[in-house]
């Protein structure tokens, strides 16, 4: 006896038209789920240079900001970061240790208040959106460095292959509670 709710045969149709179903739901999706700068940033491609204080200097974006994507070797940050990432060597560093090992943050500052002491750094005025972080009581700073151009370094994902492209560039933020580092990530 055959019973009535038996399946019937998959064809290669159905399962094409199985994968684009997927496939079209997961473009549209994914990113408003997860959030479109995670889902760059997990998609970013990754190296495991080792980690040079001198190179990471020099490879920075220069004065006059023209230079700096000029410079053979601006995007070396990019290739350290992973290593910088995966060994937390920043996590629990204090201001003065991040300014040795990394230089002055070059991609901007969110809150100025942990940074007044520091005299190689300027610190001016502050706008009224400014002042609400200034106040903040859990005195938290996030620090930005440029790392190099999302065009040198392109996330990439079979899934979203259109939605990575942008011109931004790829930063390292350093998130400090208290002058000391407790967060590090890539961004744009």
């Amino acid at each position: 006896m055959k019973t009535p709710w038996a399946l019937r045969p998959l064809r290669v149709r159905d399962v094409l038209a199985l994968i684009l179903f997927v496939y079209v739901l997961n473009y549209l999706i994914t990113p408003e789920v997860v959030g479109e700068a995670r889902l760059v940033c997990s998609c970013r491609p990754h190296f495991n240079q080792k980690f040079d204080s001198g190179l990471w200097h020099a490879s920075g974006l220069m004065d006059d900001g023209k230079n700096g994507k000029e410079s053979p070797t601006f995007g070396e940050r990019y290739k350290m970061v992973d290593e910088l990432l995966t060994s937390n060597i920043l996590n629990g560093m204090g201001e003065d240790e991040v300014l040795n090992a990394l230089g002055r943050p070059d991609a901007g500052l969110v809150d100025k208040k942990s940074l007044a002491g520091l005299s190689n750094l300027s610190v001016s005025g502050p706008t009224p959106a400014q002042k609400e972080i200034l106040d903040s009581p859990h005195n938290i700073a996030i620090w930005s460095y440029h790392l190099a151009y999302q065009s040198q370094f392109p996330a990439k994902s079979v899934w979203n292959p259109v939605r990575f492209y942008s011109g931004e560039r790829w930063k390292l933020l350093i998130k400090m509670k208290n002058g000391k580092v407790f967060e590090t990530k890539v961004s744009f």
